[in-house]
């Protein structure tokens, strides 16, 4: 579940609104993959630290539906571009925006064994990845369909988490951690791709991740 919100502009940085609409998240997906290996830096009964290396991949998909019109006015760049007027609901809205980001990372990660029943460990991760997203503007009669733009470019950032283990037995524990996730990208590229066969490619100036996230569940470690 979620919110969405779309804001066309005239100018740079965000400027000269002409348009802005929200609609709800629904049947969304997120799915993420990730595989890496440590070394035992400096192992020991209360603490131990470990670098590591990995590769992670991971694909949202945000779907859009039941939208309505909160800005509506004329565009300076776009005259003939209809703009729904404010209050308006957006009647077989089903649009799709499906990021993907995919590459290598670094960390590091420091455990603490307090107790035999408790380990603690928090890590930190530095990615460095490509990103590329396809949308599907179903609305807009002027752009094809089911790809109307592409994003692409590089993309990198951090990652931060942390996990509590309470271990039942020596092979079972119940787990529950926080993680926190930045990236962004800068000078990608933006290619539209019209109804009437035309492609057009702008620069991408400016793409920011951000998430934080909670778990709970059961580990069974052979």
């Amino acid at each position: 579940k979620g919110k969405e919100r779309d804001s066309d502009y005239d100018f740079d940085n965000r400027q000269g609104e002409f348009s802005r609409s929200y609609a709800k998240l629904k049947d969304s997906t997120a799915q993420r993959a990730s595989l890496g290996i440590g070394w035992h830096f400096l192992p020991h009964r209360i603490i131990s630290l470990r670098p590591q290396v990995g590769y992670a991949w991971s694909e949202t998909d945000f779907h859009a539906k039941k939208g309505y019109q909160a800005v509506s006015g004329p565009s300076v760049n776009y005259p003939s571009l209809g703009v729904p007027p404010v209050g308006s609901t957006l009647d077989g809205l089903d649009s799709r925006y499906k990021p993907t980001t995919y590459g290598p990372w670094v960390g590091f990660q420091v455990g603490l064994h307090p107790a035999r029943w408790l380990d603690l460990k928090a890590d930190v991760k530095y990615q460095w990845a490509k990103y590329t997203a396809d949308a599907n503007w179903n609305l807009r009669s002027d752009l094809q369909h089911p790809k109307s733009f592409r994003h692409s470019g590089d993309i990198q950032g951090w990652q931060v988490g942390g996990e509590a283990a309470w271990n039942i037995t020596s092979h079972h524990a119940i787990i529950a951690g926080v993680e926190w996730s930045k990236k962004s990208l800068s000078g990608g590229k933006d290619k539209t791709y019209f109804a009437n066969g035309n492609v057009s490619e702008i620069k991408l100036r400016r793409v920011n991740q951000e998430s934080l996230s909670a778990n709970l569940g059961y580990r069974f470690s052979f």
